[in-house]
């Protein structure tokens, strides 16, 4: 009696797996994965039969990075064994959850699911620390870093070191300046946000914020309504500057009247004066009307 005439295996193996007396027919027709078991052929602890190509027990590796023999063990698409290991093959990358290898973005394709599809077009990492991302299904730089020289390099805001001006687009009209980020000649940094503003030098030029007239008409330039204008008190002079009016002091950023004493006491003394005379009935009557006039001064302020 042949080993394989004793019914003792379900009938479902039948038109499966081979009959078997010892392992090595299985191996020899089903794989070194399967094994004989009462005289039918099975697939050994963690295979698989694969019915539709092999005809042989493979092992269900349904992860990249697996443990490995040979290629068949490597179930996930477009892998293969080396090292002992399932690895994605050329041209692929696995996925964020290692069950599938995703091809790798180019310049003719750059279409992606996952970030690390992007690292080798972009020459940038993948991760939340990396600049490589996949963004509405393109591959793309990060929101804070540029594509330039064909890789992401970081925006960089005023002040921080820099290499190129590219790397200082971060700074709205920005430039990098000996080796900082700063605004070019003509442009002054805004306080308001993180970019560069024109120098204005007329009046009524239409203004954001106040460093743009102060930087071109002088400290008395001022924003005013959205528009350039001079300091009260203050009229443009003939270097298109803001200058004080006549009888009027500068003081910082503003156009103030001397203090009336002083004038007083000039009426007073070239009315007195002369030559150590005494003071005349005219020169006393004069003395009156400037401190008169100095009250009214005073009472009606600059």
């Amino acid at each position: 009696m042949t080993p394989w005439s004793v019914c003792a295996c379900p009938t479902e193996r039948a038109p499966l797996l081979a009959p078997c007396s010892v392992d090595a027919d299985c191996v020899s027709k089903h794989g070194r994965h399967s094994a004989c078991s009462n005289y039918w052929c099975e697939c050994a602890d963690g295979a698989e039969y694969d019915a539709a190509f092999s005809k042989s027990c493979l092992l269900s590796r349904t992860v990249v990075g697996e443990s490995c023999k040979e290629n068949g063990d490597c179930r996930v698409p477009n892998t293969y064994c080396k090292a002992n290991s399932c690895h994605c093959s050329a041209g692929f990358v696995f996925s964020d959850d290692a069950k599938r290898c995703l091809p790798v973005a180019t310049e003719a394709d750059p279409s992606c699911e996952e970030a690390r599809q992007c690292v080798i077009l972009l020459r940038s990492a993948a991760g939340p620390s990396g600049a490589a991302v996949c963004l509405e299904g393109k591959c793309r730089c990060r929101y804070d870093h540029e594509f330039n020289n064909g890789t992401c390099v970081l925006k960089k805001a005023r002040g921080m070191a820099c290499s190129n001006d590219v790397e200082c687009e971060d700074l709205v009209d920005g430039a990098c300046i000996q080796g900082v980020c700063g605004c070019a000649t003509g442009t002054v940094p805004a306080v308001a946000a993180n970019k560069c503003l024109p120098v204005l030098r007329s009046l009524g030029a239409p203004c954001v914020e106040q460093i743009q007239c102060s930087e071109g008409l002088g400290d008395l330039g001022l924003c005013r309504g959205g528009a350039c204008a001079c300091e009260d008190g203050a009229r443009l002079g003939a270097d298109n500057r803001c200058e004080c009016e006549a009888g009027r002091a500068e003081d910082k950023t503003r156009c103030e009247r001397p203090p009336m004493h002083a004038s007083v006491a000039k009426v007073a003394q070239r009315q007195e004066g002369g030559k150590g005379g005494a003071a005349t009935p005219f020169s006393s009557v004069l003395t009156i009307i400037a401190v008169v006039s100095a009250s009214l001064w005073t009472l009606s302020g600059p």
